[in-house]
């Protein structure tokens, strides 16, 4: 069900060593970990975004209710 509990365990900034990649993601991406109670359940997960305005713990909730609303979890 909805992740009652979350912490960023790591939110870090890499920039793409494919020059392809570079292209569609000139600001790099955002890899974050983070811990999440599912189903009363800690689960840990990474993310990987290419946006840098939210915080790490919004990006974190945000990717999980996509994945809730798609059924994943």
């Amino acid at each position: 069900m909805y992740a009652r509990k979350s912490r960023v365990l790591s939110d870090e900034r890499i920039k793409p060593a494919d020059v392809d990649t570079e292209c569609h993601c000139p600001k790099g991406l955002r890899p974050v970990t983070g811990e999440v109670e599912i189903k009363k359940k800690t689960v840990k997960t990474l993310f990987i975004a290419d946006s840098f305005e939210w915080p790490a713990s919004t990006t974190s909730h945000s990717a999980c209710a996509q994945l809730r609303h798609k059924g994943v979890l």
